[in-house]
């Protein structure tokens, strides 16, 4: 079944144009996200502590270098930067349930949410990682 399916999927994900389009998904969906942060305060902080500026720059950057040349070496970075964000979900929500679990009281929901979140993320560090270019055929 899981050799049928990989059979007829693999030639549409390994399409240089399918992948174009993923990381162009990934760029609208990147700006829709942060952009409207960007443009009311780019100097102000995230709850990361980052300015959104700076925050939003080098991502869409690299997005837009890998839909324009889809090279391994954007493709390796976006991928490696996709790996740091479960940790960094986990300790956001570790760091809120410390602060804040006495005050107003942690909700088990946050942390199924966090859980929720990170299966999301893994998810979509696999298809990152299925739809990663492939070496140039040399005739």
């Amino acid at each position: 079944m899981l050799l049928c399916l990989y059979l007829f999927v693999h030639p549409i994900l390994s399409n240089t144009a399918f992948q174009r389009v993923v990381f162009f998904l990934l760029l609208l969906l990147w700006s829709y996200l942060l952009l409207p942060n960007v443009i009311y305060c780019a100097t102000c902080k995230s709850s990361l502590g980052i300015p959104y500026i700076i925050l939003y720059t080098p991502i869409a950057l690299l997005l837009m270098a890998q839909m324009i040349f889809n090279s391994r070496i954007t493709w390796f970075i976006i991928f490696m930067l996709s790996c740091t964000l479960p940790g960094i979900l986990i300790s956001l929500d570790y760091s809120f349930y410390t602060k804040y679990k006495t005050k107003v009281g942690y909700h088990w929901s946050f942390f199924f949410t966090t859980i929720a979140a990170v299966i999301f993320i893994l998810l979509f560090i696999l298809l990152l990682y299925v739809i990663r270019p492939k070496k140039a055929n040399r005739p």
